[in-house]
C-alpha cells in the first residue's frame, strides 16, 4: 500500500505514497439539532414575581443566549438545565404562552395565564396609619403571599 512510519513515538505518523481518495469538491454535513419540548408547566398560571418550574427536554445544559417566554415577556431565569428550567413570571407580562428558544429553535408552545389583581373598591377612601382598609376586586388568589 506504499505507507510508511515518519517517527518513532507513541502516536505513529504516516505517510502515503499514493494519490488521495477524496472527492475535491466540499462534502455536505446535515446535522440533525434536538429541538426542546416541554412537557410540563407548573404552575400552568401564575402572577408575576412567581416561580415557575418548566419541565421536557433538549433544553440545553447551560442557558448562554437561549431564552423561555412566559406569558407575553420572557422570564427571568434563575436556573437552567437540559430537562428543567427554573423562572420568574416578569412584573410586565400578560396571558400568553409559556416556550422554550434553544439554539435557535422553539419548543412547543403551552398556553400559560397570567393572573393579574383588579381593585374596583378602596374603603375608605382615606384613612391615618394603623387604620383598617377593605380593598375590593378580583383575582388577589386563595392564599395571602
Amino acid at each position: 500500500m506504499g505507507i510508511s512510519p515518519t517517527h518513532q513515538c507513541p502516536v505513529k505518523h504516516f505517510t502515503t505514497h499514493e494519490k488521495p481518495r477524496f472527492p475535491k469538491r466540499p462534502q455536505r454535513v446535515h446535522a440533525l439539532l434536538a429541538v426542546p419540548a416541554i412537557t410540563n408547566v407548573s404552575p400552568a398560571s401564575a402572577a408575576a414575581g412567581t416561580t415557575v418550574t418548566i419541565t421536557g427536554s433538549n433544553f440545553g445544559s447551560v442557558q448562554g443566549t437561549s431564552a423561555v417566554w412566559l406569558g407575553s415577556t420572557p422570564g427571568v431565569v434563575v436556573s437552567w438545565g437540559s430537562a428543567q428550567i427554573i423562572a420568574t413570571v416578569a412584573s410586565n407580562a400578560t396571558t400568553g404562552i409559556a416556550q422554550v428558544q434553544q439554539g435557535g429553535n422553539l419548543s412547543n408552545s403551552v398556553a400559560f395565564t397570567i393572573n393579574t389583581a383588579t381593585i374596583t373598591n378602596v374603603t375608605p377612601t382615606s384613612a391615618l396609619p394603623g387604620a383598617m382598609v377593605t380593598i375590593a376586586g378580583s383575582g388577589f388568589g386563595a392564599v395571602q403571599g
